[in-house]
């Protein structure tokens, strides 16, 4: 896993993403040295994963649809498939920058997921919500076809998630 030390990075915030680093080994988001997390001063957070259901669901779909109505934490009914670039090129980086269009996740075809926040804390647990939702999905796939949430019930579940506050303090 790449954990750049940029200068700016010091004390609690360097430890921090340390800290986070390792949770995505133990938390399987990750194999070996994939993935990366950065961090500018608890401004902006970016988690980056190779996780093993969200790749997978990447080759056959082109978006993870509302499997479940958590997927709204991530700011929108479905999560796009980003169409595939090399890893590191330029061409990648404006496919996934184009696809967050108000979401705070996106799925890159056949490598991985990119997740961000305010801070590290909520990239984090949008990077691990998308996990999730994937292995819900493949799961669900593998019984037969899924009971998706429509446009309809999604826009009810934001609605409520905000008159509740939900999303004030969410991952």
């Amino acid at each position: 896993m790449s954990l750049a030390r940029p200068t700016n990075l010091e004390g609690e915030a360097l430890a921090e993403v340390v800290a986070y680093g390792r949770r995505l080994v133990e938390d399987g988001l990750v194999l070996g040295t994939s993935g990366n997390i950065s961090a500018t001063t608890g401004a902006r957070a970016v988690v980056h994963t190779h996780s093993q259901s969200a790749v997978a669901v990447s080759t056959v779909v082109d978006e993870l649809p509302a499997i479940h109505y958590d997927i709204g934490r991530l700011g929108g009914s479905a999560v796009p498939v980003v169409g595939y670039e090399r890893f590191g090129s330029d061409a990648l980086a404006r496919r996934a920058a184009d696809a967050f269009d108000g979401r705070s996740a996106v799925i890159l075809r056949n490598h991985g997921t990119l997740a961000c926040g305010e801070d590290l804390r909520r990239a984090y647990h949008r990077a691990l919500l998308v996990e999730w939702l994937a292995e819900t999905y493949r799961k669900a796939r593998a019984l037969g076809e899924p009971a998706l949430l429509g446009e309809a019930e999604m826009d009810e579940v934001l609605a409520e998630s905000r008159r509740r506050s939900y999303g004030v303090v969410s991952a």
